[in-house]
């Protein structure tokens, strides 16, 4: 439950850690308030455990968010500013799991927690997912028809990517049944994260691949997910304007939570 007693360490190890997040470029100046807020909120609301768990996947990702990012950046699809992330892409990523962990210090509820592994777990399949699938030598299939599409296509997967999205469900699995967050034994954990994380990133590439906004540069012909690129203003090409990226990764998470709350219902029953 909240406690303000809880507050000076909490204050106290976000701040650092988001000192150490500009320094090392995982977060810009942006990404650094956006994650020092909601770090603060996940630690005092959620508690410690929540928060590590929270903490364990932004570090992963960022890792392999850099991780051979002089490749990623050739084929046009790295993540801009060496792979330091906007508060756009913490609030998309982190939005849900921040509620869930109010609500749960208010409420105390097990579906809360449920939830909460469901919207980081799909967070982390498809953070992993993207950046290690981009990797992948050949080319990627659109989920929709799975037909051959360049790498970086929105609503792609390969097998790189989905073992990558299984990597993210074996760490989740095993750091949460580690921190004992949930009343649930080992199988049970791994059944609830998988499922849920699975539809989540399932869902997050069928929506990139249908309704997110895509845009034709008009310097380099490239077809991005940004409104500018070559440092000019790109032609919408398809997709609903407004939905972009971090609108997918929003509606997602929030449906990977869902998902992990029926989850958790139907273990029970």
């Amino acid at each position: 439950m909240f406690t303000l007693g809880t507050f000076p360490i909490a204050f106290t190890v976000v701040t650092l850690l988001a000192i150490i997040s500009l320094k090392f470029r995982i977060f810009d100046k942006t990404g650094a308030i956006a994650s020092w807020i909601i770090g603060i909120l996940v630690f005092m609301f959620g508690g410690w455990k929540w928060f590590i768990l929270l903490f364990s996947f932004t570090a992963i990702a960022s890792a392999f968010t850099k991780y051979e990012y002089s490749a990623k950046s050739r084929l046009g699809y790295a993540e801009p500013k060496g792979g330091a992330r906007s508060w756009k892409n913490v609030v998309a990523n982190g939005s849900i799991a921040t509620i869930l962990s109010i609500l749960e210090g208010i409420c105390a509820l097990d579906l809360l927690v449920a939830g909460f592994l469901g919207a980081v777990g799909t967070a982390f399949a498809d953070t992993l997912a993207t950046e290690i699938g981009l990797l992948y030598k050949g080319n990627p299939r659109l989920i929709t028809n799975l037909k051959k599409v360049p790498p970086g296509t929105s609503g792609a997967i390969s097998p790189l990517g989905e073992a990558a999205m299984f990597l993210s469900i074996a760490a989740l699995t095993i750091l949460a049944y580690v921190l004992n967050v949930a009343n649930l034994s080992l199988i049970e954990l791994f059944a609830l994260i998988t499922i849920s994380s699975v539809v989540g990133a399932t869902i997050d590439s069928f929506l990139g691949a249908t309704v997110q906004a895509k845009f034709i540069c008009p310097i380099c012909g490239r077809v991005v997910e940004t409104t500018t690129h070559c440092n000019v203003k790109a032609r919408h090409l398809s997709g609903i304007k407004l939905f972009n990226n971090h609108v997918v990764n929003l509606v997602s998470t929030f449906l990977g939570a869902l998902t992990a709350i029926l989850a958790y219902v139907a273990l029970l029953a």
